[in-house]
């Protein structure tokens, strides 16, 4: 009963786990944060949001 690259036997397979998972949960991540910029962009060119008057910065 050796273990698995060095991990105590109980977290055996945990850690292999967490490899398998880090590389899709990072990409998941990374497309995520890009859809919520794409969103914002969008919400920005709306009519709405250009029609308003800008604030006197004076």
């Amino acid at each position: 009963m050796g273990c698995v690259h060095g991990s105590p036997p109980l977290l055996g397979g945990l850690d292999e786990l967490i490899a398998t998972l880090a590389l899709p949960l990072g990409v998941a991540g990374r497309k995520g944060s890009t859809v919520i910029v794409g969103l914002n962009g969008l919400h920005l060119i709306r009519e709405a949001a250009w029609s308003r008057p800008a604030k006197d910065m004076t």
